[in-house]
């Protein structure tokens, strides 16, 4: 059948964005600031997930607001190789029964998400991150989180990035909580953390892990020129529930750990502390990494 609408198209106004999400344009780009004036509904679902390339051209959408849905995001699912990328996204307040993420909250495989900034406020039931939920070889570059990110695990910039993801060149800022579990870049992570840099004090106060960059490592990974500045803290009484400035926790893969540092005060109230990383079970390889914070635990 022929498509009347066209495969790409600029917006610049609230309306145009909502009616080019909605008629399924692959292609979108902004020519403007938007100031958003009405709650958002999250574009795509498990059944039809958004596909495309959106280009924010470094402009800003402000006032992103998502409440009482699972999936609370600018953009809730994406199908395989989508892109949204040159995008500011400021003073989000995201309140989800379920998952939430700035940017994106299920990534097909593939997804790309580049030169992105958020600010504001996450909040979700089970799982959440500040730019991105959950995806599969996903490729986060050059992004920063300002927001304050709060669920029972809960990550900086990713919640919960997998099999062979690649994150590099970003920065957390925010204050990142975890009722379970929480770290500053990736809190269930598998791949590669490459030029990271958390700033924003991290907590956990269940049986995972609190960690500066990564906290629960689920195959094996490497992380490189990753730094840590914000203060880690663990409160529950469990050899899982680490508290590291760099990886919280490696259930049995190999760690690859290089050229990082901690500067931050970690603090395991009643478990395991570490500077740079802990492990009870796998294997980690640690070499010209450093630490000046204070580290206290039951077991430092």
């Amino acid at each position: 059948a022929y498509n009347v609408f066209p495969a790409y198209r600029h917006v610049s106004t609230e309306a145009e964005l909502k009616d080019a999400f909605t008629v399924g344009i692959r292609n979108i780009s902004l020519n403007a600031d938007i100031a958003l004036t009405e709650a958002w509904t999250p574009v795509g679902n498990v059944e039809k997930p958004w596909y495309g390339v959106f280009d924010g051209k470094n402009h800003k959408i402000s006032g992103l607001e998502v409440s009482d849905v699972e999936y609370a995001a600018f953009i809730s699912h994406t199908a395989a190789n989508s892109t949204v990328k040159n995008l500011t996204l400021e003073n989000v307040n995201l309140n989800s029964t379920k998952h939430a993420a700035g940017v994106v909250c299920v990534a097909g495989e593939g997804l790309t998400l580049e030169n992105i900034e958020v600010s504001g406020t996450i909040v979700a039931a089970s799982y959440a991150g500040g730019i991105m939920h959950n995806g599969a070889n996903a490729t986060i570059k050059n992004c920063e989180n300002n927001a304050n990110v709060t669920a029972n695990r809960a990550g900086g910039i990713a919640s919960w990035a997998t099999v062979g993801a690649n994150i590099e060149n970003v920065v957390n800022n925010g204050t990142i909580t975890g009722g379970v579990g929480a770290s500053g870049i990736a809190h269930g992570f598998a791949g590669t953390i490459k030029n990271a840099v958390n700033h924003g004090n991290v907590s956990s106060a269940n049986v995972e892990p609190s960690a500066g960059i990564a906290g629960v490592q689920k195959a094996a990974s490497s992380y490189e020129y990753c730094y840590n500045y914000g203060n880690v803290t663990s409160t529950y009484d469990n050899v899982n529930s680490s508290a590291s400035g760099i990886l919280g926790h490696n259930p049995g893969s190999a760690s690859t750990i290089k050229y990082c540092a901690n500067y931050g005060i970690i603090t395991a109230e009643q478990s395991h502390a570490a500077g740079i990383a802990f492990s009870h079970y796998g294997q980690i390889n640690a070499s010209y990494c450093y630490n000046s914070g204070n580290v206290y635990g039951a077991d430092s």
